[in-house]
């Protein structure tokens, strides 16, 4: 009933399959899902490390929060899922060394998502909610699922939103704002790479 915060750089283990049910947030370090091990959430967590998950994650309809500093990873045996996942801290870096799908909410509080050529998906066969203050995403494709409703990157659950940028800095986003709703759902996707060299040609 209390919050309990691991220390940074901490490691918590899970070599048992269990459900974690916290009443008050629990701020774990480094989270390690063992092999052929289930663990389900059964309320809000957190971690300031790195999450990595060689078993099998079930996220209910809980939510993940990274808000630790500098780089933190996620990395999953196949791909990765959470119901809700927020990047929370400005500056930092959430990186995905697996696909990674959200199928309810992506809150971007300020981290950016380097995809490292990766997926992330938002939404799973429905809309999912993009909540954005600052931070963007690069280096991978993002994959995002249109509802049959109408598509805004302005207002909402910001479904026509893509946060593209790169890793100097640059916010370049790809805005889709729809007139008619459209009429068939899918899943929309782009990828954006910067490249940071460049060619001097010599036309004559």
């Amino acid at each position: 009933t209390t919050p309990l915060t691991f220390a940074m750089g901490s490691n918590q283990a899970f070599t048992g399959a269990g459900t974690i049910t916290p009443t008050a947030l629990i701020t774990f370090g480094n989270i390690l899902i063992a092999s052929g091990k289930t663990v389900t959430l059964a309320g809000n967590i957190a971690t300031t490390g790195n999450w990595t998950d060689n078993g099998t994650f079930v996220p209910s309809t809980d939510s993940v929060t990274f808000n630790g500093s500098g780089t933190q990873t996620i990395s999953a045996t196949g791909s990765e899922t959470f119901y809700a996942l927020k990047a929370a801290t400005s500056g930092a870096i959430l990186q995905l060394l697996s696909n990674v799908t959200v199928t309810n909410t992506l809150n971007m509080g300020g981290a950016n998502i380097n995809i490292n050529g990766n997926t992330l998906t938002l939404g799973s066969g429905a809309g999912a909610v993009l909540t954005r203050s600052a931070g963007m995403v690069y280096g991978g494709t993002w994959k995002r699922w249109l509802p049959v409703t109408a598509i805004t990157s302005t207002t909402g659950s910001y479904y026509g939103l893509i946060p593209l940028g790169d890793t100097v800095g640059d916010y370049i986003p790809v805005s889709i704002n729809t007139t008619p709703n459209p009429t068939t759902a899918g899943y929309v996707s782009a990828t954006h790479t910067h490249l940071m060299s460049i060619t001097v040609l010599s036309p004559t």
